[in-house]
Formats: structure tokens, C-alpha cells, sequence
């Protein structure tokens, strides 16, 4: 627009100038006034050439300050609005559950929970990102937020009053290809991630069981993983790390949590013409609590003292496998673990096998599962264990069935039966004795 007036501007002049030449002279020497205007002309061309060429550097600095092309500066700007809005990615879900429980002795209670969560994952750069995550939670006694643990659920009670939320997820996730110019992916390690916050369980589940830490868990520390491929074969090597903090004392230690894991999954058949791809995997863990003996105890099965506190340490070894098949284009998946705390002698182990068939992912798909899972009394720490079986906790035994139906996109339906015998505290035996649990869920995710 800038030089479109300008050209007005002096192309004007020229005439002004021809016009005024002409008037004065009469007309009397066209030779000569014809030669004055072709001169006045060029000269003006000069002069419009070199305000054109110093307009068009002027802006290339100014894009180029502002890391632009040679485009105009609010499509420039409205790009980086909409390339900052494409790095971030919200997601959620939210679950309406009936639940009905049936303890020996006991009436049978009927409870309606919802869980509702939503977040979202921030592209920071091409090596990091950042994860946060809101989800329900239900209030305490003093109407303090109470968010358990291993739990996001929030019961349908208290005449309508308005329901809480809390942070759920809040860490980083740090997984580069290089630092300071040394490479760390090569055709051995494919991936590295470190992450910090308050995470996902970092750490590999057969089965996604839920021995020794519930599937809601979110522990908080760092953590790293490690993932690797042995050249030339069909095995995967895996390494994860993790250090994270229980409980802050301003008196006395603190409890932590310290855990390592290896293992590796072996690509058995590629395609089988009746199993389809066959994999097995599997490792060692161990898990140390530091300073959590002879501590406020959780009234979750382990033994405790008179006064309340933690009768042992909890040193967990872990074995576990899976095997993952599939017969006639059909998910199958053979699960087991085993858990022992060395810390003590008896009533110190824990073990699941398990099995699941099929794969609720697509609108019309379904899945089942069974497991039988034992948990002694003091084989792992019950806060964090499975908050359903046997109503939570550790001293508990039993079935697990699970089926679930892909009703529509992202709209699942699922019930769960539970039917476990409960030894749940050696100190009120009240409540001993058989559990009825059944869920009937409804999920949509987006």
C-alpha cells in the first residue's frame, strides 16, 4: 500500500510538472518541453526506485526480528498462536459406578460413585513434555479434601453438596536423543525417559495387576526408565528406577519409597498361523520403604503395634511373567506374580495368576478376565495395594471376574464381581469372613 501511494504521489508530480511546462512555454517549443519531461521523468523513476529498494529492506528487518517470513505480521503472529495451541493435547474420562457389597453378618450396601478426571499433555519442546491432571475426590470427616490414595472416586451422598477436585498428575517427562552433543538412543538403547512429579506408576505391571500398588496409584519422585533392543534378535531389555517420598516428617525421618526393576519381553513367533504374534515377558523387582517401621499405621490389614504403628519394614521381592497370544486374531494374555517381604518370616507373601481374552477397543468388541490373587497380612504395604479387593487392603483372598463391551467410540460398559475372603486385622476379627463386591461401570473417555 506503501508504494502504491508513493507511485501516485510522484507519478502526479510529473504530470503537475509537464502540465506547468506546457502552460508557461506556450506551446511554443514541443521539441524542447518533450525533452525537459522525459528528463523530469527519469529522474523521478531514480527517485521512486530507491525509496522502493530501501522500503523492501526495511521489511526484511523487521520480519526478520521477528522470525518471520514475508508474510504481514498478524498472520505471522496468529501462526504462532495456533502452532503454541497444536503442542498441547487435552484429555479425560469420567465413570458412573453402582456398587453393591455383601459382608458376612453385614446388610447390603448399595453405593453410586462417579470418577471424573481431565488433563492435558504440553508439548515443551521436541525433548520434553509436561503432564497435569485434575480428577474427583471426596472429603474427610472435617470436610478436608481426603484424596486416597489409590483412589479417585467420589460417592453420591451428602444432600447434592458440590463435589471435589484434586491434582491427579503433575510431572515432566524429560526424553531426549542427545545431550551436550552426546548420543543417547543408538541401535542398542531405543528410549530414555526421566521423569519428575507426581507420575503414573513408572513401573511394568503383568497384567496390570494390582498386587502391590493399585492401578490409581500416583507416586511422587523421580523416576527413570530404559529401553533397549538386543541387535539382530527378537528381545527387548527393560530397566526402571524410581525414588519417591511417602511422607515428610519436620522431626524425625522421612519415608521413602526406592524401587528397581529389570526385565525383557521375547518375541517368540512373529505370526503363527493359529496364535498370531507370541510374546513372553519377564523380570525381577525389588521395593524398599525406608523408615517406615514402627510409624503411624494405616488401618489397611498390616500388623501393627499397640499404639498404632507399623510392626514391620516392607522389603518386597518380586518375580512375574506374562505370555500374550493371539488365536484366530483374538487377545489373549496368561499372567502371574509373585511377592515375598523379606523383612519377615511368615504371613510375608503374596501371589496372583490371572488370565484375559480379548480386547474392548473398538465399538463392538469385548473382554473378560479371572484372576485368583492371595495377599498375607504383612506381603506388601495395604494402603497401596487393589482398594477393591476385599474392600482394600492386605490379609485378603479370591476371584476377580471382569467383563466389559466396547458399547460405542469411547463409550464402555463393564461389571466386575469379587468374591474374597477377608483377614483383615488379627485384632478385630469382626471384620473376618467372606466379601461380595459387584461394579457396574459405565466409561467414556474423549
Amino acid at each position: 500500500m506503501v508504494r502504491k501511494n508513493l507511485i501516485a504521489i510522484i507519478t502526479g508530480i510529473a504530470l503537475a510538472s509537464y502540465s506547468a511546462t506546457a502552460i508557461a512555454g506556450g506551446y511554443e517549443n514541443d521539441a524542447k518541453r518533450m525533452e525537459q519531461l522525459e528528463k523530469t521523468v527519469a529522474q523521478q523513476g531514480e527517485m521512486l526506485q530507491n525509496m522502493h529498494d530501501h522500503i523492501m529492506r526495511l521489511d526484511g528487518q523487521k520480519h526478520q526480528e521477528m522470525g518471520a517470513t514475508p508474510e504481514c505480521a498478524d498472520a505471522y503472529l496468529s501462526k504462532e498462536k495456533a502452532g503454541w495451541a497444536e503442542n498441547i493435547k487435552w484429555f479425560g474420562d469420567f465413570r458412573y459406578r453402582h456398587q453393591i457389597e455383601k459382608a458376612d453378618g453385614g446388610i447390603t450396601r448399595n453405593r453410586n460413585r462417579i470418577r471424573a478426571r481431565i488433563g492435558m499433555e504440553a508439548k515443551v519442546n521436541d525433548d520434553t513434555d509436561f503432564i497435569f491432571q485434575m480428577a474427583s475426590s471426596d472429603l474427610d470427616a472435617d470436610e478436608h479434601i481426603n484424596r486416597d490414595p489409590v483412589s479417585a472416586n467420589s460417592t453420591l451422598d451428602d444432600y447434592f453438596d458440590d463435589k471435589e477436585l484434586a491434582i491427579d498428575l503433575a510431572y515432566i517427562d524429560y526424553h531426549p536423543e542427545e545431550i551436550f552433543g552426546f548420543k543417547l538412543t543408538n541401535e542398542f538403547i531405543k528410549e530414555i525417559n526421566l521423569f519428575a512429579g507426581k507420575m503414573k506408576n513408572p513401573f511394568y505391571r503383568a497384567g496390570k495387576n494390582e498386587v502391590i500398588f493399585d492401578d490409581d496409584l500416583r507416586p511422587e519422585g523421580g523416576a527413570l526408565k530404559i529401553t533397549a533392543q538386543i541387535p539382530d534378535t527378537n528381545i527387548e531389555l527393560f530397566t526402571n528406577v524410581g525414588g519417591f517420598w511417602v511422607e515428610e516428617r519436620s522431626s524425625d525421618s522421612d519415608t521413602s519409597l526406592w524401587g528397581v526393576q529389570g526385565g525383557m519381553t521375547v518375541v517368540l513367533l512373529e505370526k503363527d498361523e493359529n496364535l498370531g504374534k507370541v510374546k513372553f515377558t519377564t523380570g525381577l523387582s525389588y521395593y524398599d520403604y525406608g523408615s517406615i517401621k514402627e510409624t503411624t499405621a494405616y488401618d489397611a490389614g498390616n500388623n501393627t503395634t499397640s499404639g498404632g504403628s507399623y510392626l514391620y519394614d516392607y522389603d518386597m521381592f518380586e518375580v512375574f511373567g506374562e505370555l500374550e497370544s493371539h488365536p484366530f486374531d483374538t487377545p489373549v494374555a496368561l499372567f502371574a506374580n509373585y511377592v515375598n517381604n523379606t523383612d519377615r518370616d511368615v504371613e510375608d507373601h503374596a501371589w496372583q495368576v490371572g488370565v484375559k481374552v480379548g480386547k474392548a477397543k473398538k465399538p463392538g468388541q469385548w473382554e473378560a478376565k479371572y484372576l485368583y490373587k492371595k495377599l498375607q497380612n504383612d506381603s506388601v504395604l495395604g494402603i497401596f495395594t487393589d482398594s477393591d479387593f476385599g474392600g482394600g487392603g492386605a490379609g485378603n483372598e479370591g476371584h476377580e471376574i471382569a467383563v466389559n463391551h466396547m458399547f460405542a467410540k469411547n463409550f464402555k460398559l463393564g461389571a466386575t464381581l469379587f468374591i474374597n475372603q477377608r483377614d483383615f486385622d488379627k485384632k478385630d476379627s469382626s471384620q473376618d469372613g467372606q466379601l461380595y463386591l459387584a461394579q457396574f461401570d459405565a466409561v467414556v473417555t474423549f
